[in-house]
């Protein structure tokens, strides 16, 4: 290869290699289970159907109180009165057990001096009666003489969740506000097991591939013996990893817990050509480099 067309070809590729570089550093995350249903499968129309469905779309949360020694349960009126501020919760959708037995029993709520033992018959006379749709919100003890954990329900607001970032904001926003107005109170939602994929997922995807790297960096010196080629070998390989991330981010493709294990992958694949070239180089004792 003539030396011009060799600058030509460096240009090019390290023109490209700062383009992907940039467009990895871009790269947003994003979790799509549709992408595993097959295009042609019939379940595809139905979740796309279903999807048209305003109920969908929600994301309903409940949130879960180990409640304190009496009369801590009257935190309860904060803690609702919190979630319905809450800009990470649907107006309108908080549904307590706290709020209707107050207005039902507002002697015993508003009362200072009014002991368990009073709050927990009115409580009790109220859940055989008007009260009972909410008996699976509240846990008591044996001898149903107090209450050891409540539940409140919501649903998070669409809108302020629509990203994979917001996702994480909302989800430990809501716990920071949950915590602050009851104190070990936490929320929940099945969703939480795909959102904390994105609170972790570019962390662990760096931290993956620096630990990779350094392995291909130790192995290929102690096994080519010459650190200036094992570096060049680990160039290499972050040359192919800027190229995925910069193919990815041209074909609008997020970072998910797949991606990310796929990017792992890539180490092992990519090294594989490259340190038998930068061997087989080392290998020759004939001719200058270019040659060689």
């Amino acid at each position: 290869m003539q030396t011009p067309v060799r600058l030509a070809v460096i240009s090019v590729s390290f023109i490209w290699l700062c383009a992907a570089a940039w467009m990895s550093t871009e790269l947003g995350q994003a979790w799509d289970w549709m992408n595993f249903v097959p295009d042609d499968s019939y379940l595809r129309d139905f979740f796309t159907d279903r999807e048209s469905f305003p109920s969908a779309l929600t994301y309903p949360v409940d949130v879960v109180w180990e409640v304190p020694a009496y009369p801590a349960v009257k935190k309860l009126s904060a803690l609702e009165t919190k979630l319905e501020s809450s800009q990470w919760v649907q107006e309108g959708s908080v549904v307590s057990w706290y709020g209707p037995f107050c207005a039902a029993n507002s002697a015993v709520c508003e009362a200072d001096v009014t002991s368990e033992t009073d709050f927990m018959a009115a409580l009790n006379q109220w859940l055989a009666a008007a009260g009972r749709a909410f008996r699976p919100d509240i846990k008591m003890n044996a001898d149903r003489s107090s209450i050891v954990f409540s539940r409140i329900k919501a649903t998070y607001e669409p809108s302020a969740v629509a990203t994979s970032e917001a996702m994480v904001d909302g989800m430990f926003g809501l716990r920071q506000e949950v915590d602050a107005a009851a104190p070990g109170a936490f929320p929940f939602t099945y969703q939480y097991m795909f959102w904390e994929q994105f609170a972790v997922v570019k962390e662990e995807l760096y931290t993956n591939i620096g630990l990779a790297l350094a392995c291909v960096l130790v192995i290929c010196t102690l096994m080519i013996a010459h650190p200036g080629t094992a570096l060049l070998v680990c160039l290499m390989v972050c040359a192919t990893l800027f190229s995925m991330g910069g193919v990815d981010y041209l074909i609008e493709h997020s970072i998910d817990a797949v991606g990310m294990v796929c990017f792992a992958f890539a180490v092992g694949i990519s090294v594989d050509y490259s340190v038998h070239i930068a061997h087989n180089f080392m290998m020759q004792t004939k001719g200058d480099r270019v040659d060689r």
